[in-house]
């Protein structure tokens, strides 16, 4: 892992991105940041009280003069006259995508900083959030998906697993319960877009389930196989196979032996699963009994990026996903999301 992370560190160097941190009170977020800015990283947005960062770094250090703090003590997120605008753009916002909601409720919402943090990010004041080490999930995504969802995409999400020198995409392991055909398809679709953004790697991607090419027949197996044809009219190139067994899709000789129509050469290096609660409990089994190391989740299909931390998170954790953030924000930037 640490030859791949230091190439997207110099990627992220390249152009350091304004990332904000809402939760910068918490001292594995500020050993994070200490990291990030010593080597260039990232420009650090801070909401955080500026005592918790003297007791973190001096009052003298040069850190202090190279990340922005937003002081909630000094800073009324709630009545701020920057709120006030920010509710009158998220109530806009509500009201374009069908979904009105009233100046009373709007004001509410905004006393957690999280949607002020997100509208600072849809008016292009910062490119990237990091959050969710200390509150659960729907906290930090539940604001990007009202303000920041596109309008025809699905939102998805990916873990990237890393073992010595091998790594995957694990899709979708965090937002979707239970895709459709298409949204399987979707999925896959940004899956791939991803691991050739961020690893500049081919995807060959297998759509998992508990049957191969037909070898069962159940409702199940039959929506990965309609999601894997409608991955084909979509992209031609796309190197993708399905429905897959696990074995099948990481061992091709299996594969090839199960059926004659598998057509992977190489392992398949991204791993659509059916269903979240198949991913979820496969991505976990593999980092605690594989000892893979299990970066994300990363968001997909957001116009911007914000990407939610686990509340079990290490400061290393938060730095490759901080960096990956960056990455995303990169590319939003150069596509002028």
């Amino acid at each position: 892992m640490k030859q791949l992370f230091a190439r997207l560190e110099q990627a992220a160097r390249h152009h350091p991105q304004r990332i904000l941190f809402p939760e910068g009170d918490d001292p594995r977020i500020l050993s994070a940041i200490s990291y990030l800015v010593r080597r260039n990283l990232v420009c650090p947005i801070l909401f955080a009280k500026r005592s918790s960062l003297i007791r973190q770094w001096p009052a003298s250090s040069p850190l202090l003069r190279k990340v922005v703090v937003l002081d909630p003590g000094l800073f009324d997120f709630a009545h701020h006259p920057s709120c006030l605008s920010y509710v009158h753009d998220f109530i806009a916002i509500r009201k374009k995508k069908g979904k009105p909601i009233s100046l009373a409720l709007a004001k509410k919402l905004f006393m957690d900083p999280m949607y002020f943090a997100v509208m600072m990010l849809a008016c292009g004041e910062v490119d990237g959030i990091v959050a969710g080490a200390t509150w659960p999930t729907p906290r930090t995504l539940r604001p990007a998906f009202q303000i920041l969802r596109k309008k025809k995409e699905l939102v998805s999400s990916f873990f990237l697993m890393k073992h010595q020198g091998e790594f995957y995409f694990f899709a979708d392991c965090a937002i979707n319960v239970n895709p459709s055909s298409n949204d399987l398809a979707s999925i896959a679709l940004s899956t791939a877009q991803s691991a050739k953004n961020l690893l500049h790697v081919q995807p060959r991607v297998a759509l998992l389930s508990f049957s191969t090419h037909g070898s069962t027949v159940h409702p199940l197996s039959e929506k990965v196989r309609e999601a894997t044809v409608l991955v084909r009219k979509k992209d031609h190139a796309l190197l993708v196979d399905g429905e897959l067994q696990a074995d099948a899709a990481l061992k091709p000789a299996i594969g090839k032996y199960k059926s004659k129509l598998c057509f992977f050469s190489k392992p398949a290096n991204v791993l659509i699963f059916p269903s979240l609660e198949a991913a979820n409990i496969a991505y976990k089994l593999v980092e605690w009994l594989g000892h893979y190391e299990a970066v994300g989740p990363i968001s997909q299909n957001l116009a911007k990026p914000v990407n939610d931390l686990s509340r079990g998170c290490t400061a290393d954790d938060i730095i490759k996903v901080s960096v990956i953030t960056a990455l995303q924000a990169q590319q939003a930037n150069r596509l002028g999301n």
